[in-house]
């Protein structure tokens, strides 16, 4: 969708446009924002750097080599309270930050009737949103999610549990407590939260090429995580693959979270690998032969039915 829009007015303009990361997208990801736990060590092990929408802006001008450049922002004064707030303690001029506001006191009959008269298309956000897009909540996300299956399958990649924003919502609008859609009757549970430990490693960027511009160091840091991202996927595919060719899988019930640490370091296993892991995996670390074990007659024939596990609980 973006990229679209961008082909768009770099042909109605006649003008090439530079495209670099967007200033929330690492901060985003860094502190796992939709992110499932089996990423969390790729994300870290790259090392993303912290932009700030001041640091990109100064880094454009840094590259075309004007200390002077002003910045405009296509922000209207009556877009929100925050905005008029803003608007009516700057006038929609920061020298400080060299910011303005080309269009702060425009209506949008003004903009709408300028774009017209020029034949100038608004990008298909407005069909979606009636506004850019802006982030990732409900009313961006939604969406994306009912109308633009190619934008979806973009926003999977980046943040594979997005799909619990929708989820959150109408749930949310269902009106019914979470606790009394999840618990089950009569039964006591509490969520076990896992921790992760956060691995620190040389940075891959480190041993990157240095980059003549902003736009090529944005290329190689997205390309990097990119490839971070897909290979801890491909892992989890995996490891998930070996699963469910096992001839066996064991779940291991825990009195404790300190008893299941424990388990874990014993094991030397990794903290996502505790609650799903691979019988026949987890025999072969405690010596074990699956063919050993017995099982009841009626877990015999349910193996014959499904072919595909059993359950034995271990204390």
């Amino acid at each position: 969708m973006t990229n679209e829009a961008l082909e768009y007015y770099e042909d109605f303009f006649e003008t090439k446009i530079t495209v670099i990361a967007h200033p929330k997208l690492f901060p985003w990801i860094v502190d796992g924002l939709h992110q499932p736990h089996y990423r969390m060590d790729a994300i870290a092990k790259v090392g993303l750097p912290r932009y700030s929408t001041e640091d990109v802006m100064q880094a454009v001008s840094d590259e075309i080599g004007n200390p002077n450049i002003w910045h405009a922002v296509g922000v209207r004064a009556n877009d929100s309270m925050n905005r008029r707030a803003a608007y009516s303690k700057t006038k929609g001029v920061v020298e400080s930050r060299k910011v303005f506001w080309p269009i702060a006191e425009m209506k949008i009959a003004e903009l709408q009737d300028l774009l017209t008269k020029n034949n100038c298309k608004l990008p298909r956000d407005y069909d979606l949103f009636g506004q850019s897009f802006d982030g990732l909540h409900i009313g961006y996300v939604k969406p994306i999610f009912e109308q633009s299956p190619k934008d979806w399958k973009v926003l999977e990649f980046w943040y594979p549990m997005i799909e619990t924003e929708i989820k959150r919502y109408e749930m949310k609008h269902e009106n019914k407590p979470l606790e009394k859609r999840m618990k089950p009757k009569n039964e006591d549970f509490d969520f076990d939260i896992p921790d992760f430990d956060i691995v620190e490693s040389n940075t891959i960027l480190d041993k990157l090429p240095i980059p003549k511009t902003l736009h090529e160091a944005s290329a190689q840091e997205v390309s990097t995580l990119k490839s971070e991202l897909a290979k801890a996927d491909k892992n989890q595919r995996d490891r998930m693959k070996i699963m469910g060719d096992g001839d066996y899988n064991l779940q291991v019930v825990f009195q404790s979270s300190v008893q299941k640490q424990a388990f874990l370091a014993a094991m030397n296993l990794q903290a996502d690998q505790g609650q799903y892991v691979s019988g026949v995996e987890l025999s072969r670390m405690a010596g074990v032969d699956c063919k050993t074990i017995n099982m009841p007659r009626t877990m015999k024939r349910t193996i014959k039915k499904q072919n595909h596990s059993i359950c034995e609980d271990v204390q």
